[in-house]
């Protein structure tokens, strides 16, 4: 059984690792002054620590950091088990060449921001991304009891939902600034975790199960 603190207040608990002691305070202070609670931590090490006692909503990270960088934290969260692994990532990095960028959205970043940034923006990325696991918990409620809807992490659904408007590979990769393999990917898991074996029955089962809106 886990032993990390289950909330049950209602606000947002949002993690917020990074190196540099007065970009944390300004990320933490606009965070709370959005309503939200914060966790700290300086590096991926401290980080993993942090959440083997809570469970954070969304997780902001700066990339090269002592001890454990960024993208070795990302790994971490993606393979540590069904409470951190559908956890919503946003890097927040000064890293800005079109490399860089593509490789942590291959390795399953939800969203990606380059330093400096405008705190507005940055607010409005954390909050989208705080409804939007809101909207998949709602739709969990309501799926089938036979359908692994509550398994599909937040990039399954963000590529189910362009699968319902009808788009084709190569435009979800864009959209999503992925490669056409890694969506293929997520596809398959998709047909998996639905029990479907085309994209139309994957259609059909998601609007069936109210997992997406039409």
């Amino acid at each position: 059984m886990s032993d990390r603190v289950k909330r049950t207040d209602g606000r947002a608990l949002v993690m917020c690792v990074e190196d540099e002691k007065y970009i944390r305070e300004e990320l933490v202070r606009e965070l709370k002054r959005s309503g939200h609670d914060v966790i700290e931590a300086n590096d991926g090490a401290s980080a993993l620590v942090q959440l083997k006692k809570q469970t954070p909503d969304l997780i902001v990270s700066d990339i090269l950091m002592p001890e454990m960088d960024g993208l070795a934290l990302l790994h971490q969260v993606r393979t540590g088990g069904a409470e951190l692994s559908t956890i919503p990532f946003l890097f927040l990095s000064a890293l800005a060449d079109r490399d860089r960028i593509l490789e942590a959205y291959r390795a399953g970043v939800d969203d990606y921001l380059v330093k400096p940034v405008d705190m507005g923006v940055f607010l409005s990325q954390v909050n989208a991304k705080l409804r939007l696991v809101q909207r998949i918990e709602s739709r969990k409620q309501t799926a089938s009891p036979g359908i692994n809807a509550k398994k599909l992490s937040p990039r399954e659904i963000n590529v189910l939902v362009h699968l319902v408007d009808g788009k084709k590979t190569a435009d979800i990769a864009t959209a999503l600034q992925l490669s056409d393999h890694t969506v293929n990917d997520y596809i398959k898991s998709i047909f998996k975790k639905l029990n479907v074996h085309s994209r139309a029955e994957a259609v059909k089962e998601a609007v069936k199960n109210k997992i997406i809106e039409p």
